[in-house]
């Protein structure tokens, strides 16, 4: 049997999007409010119901207004997810209208962890628009980092952050990319991020590691 292009392309689209509904029938997609009355209370309780579940559409996690880091448990860990994709992405951001929001730990670690997190947009600007930097992640642990990327973190997107830090090792930063022995991270975008010191002065803002 002969099928004409267009066809082809057709079945074969529709193949694959079958495919990749029924590899996460029970997966999350729209916009959850993350706060006191949002629909969960910390960004550590949506993730445990995300990161099982998977996606079936974008996801965004917004931090409402009124929202504190007081609740979370650290470091807020952005694992792989199942069904994420270029497509489906998770975004996590404040809501529109949101003031400066802080996320910030005393985590020897990190205060974010992307570890094996791909697809991730941990995004500044409320609502996802304007160029105000109204997200604020911090670490005061000299030996923790604001944002970590490990494991190999893939696609992800750091954009209109306050990254704030007082990290003084040598192979650590405010930020830190930290390779491995056999897998790096690659394909992630820091864009209009402000990279700053807290209380003290940090050995390194960004730092990106490369065992090959």
């Amino acid at each position: 049997m002969n099928l004409r292009p267009s066809l082809l392309t057709a079945l074969l689209l529709c193949s694959l999007l079958t495919k990749t509904e029924a590899q996460c029938p029970l997966g999350l997609s729209g916009t959850f409010t993350i706060g006191p009355t949002g629909n969960y209370p910390t960004l550590t309780a949506a993730l445990a119901d995300l990161q099982p579940k998977g996606v079936n559409g974008p996801v965004t996690l917004e931090l409402q207004s009124t929202y504190t880091c007081t609740a979370e448990t650290f470091p807020i860990t952005l694992r792989a997810t199942r069904c994420a994709s270029q497509t489906n992405k998770i975004t996590i951001r404040p809501e529109a209208g949101a003031p400066t929001l802080l996320i910030t730990s005393n985590d020897s670690i990190a205060t974010i962890d992307l570890n094996n997190g791909s697809f991730y947009t941990l995004e500044g600007r409320p609502g996802g628009t304007d160029t105000t930097h109204q997200l604020t992640i911090a670490n005061t642990h000299t030996a923790g980092t604001a944002i970590r990327l490990i494991n190999g973190a893939t696609y992800n997107e750091l954009n209109h952050l306050i990254a704030q830090g007082v990290n003084t090792l040598t192979d650590a930063g405010v930020i830190t990319l930290a390779g491995t022995d056999t897998v790096d991270n690659i394909y992630n975008r820091i864009d209009s991020c402000t990279v700053t010191a807290g209380a003290t002065q940090p050995l390194n803002g960004i730092l990106a590691q490369d065992y090959h």
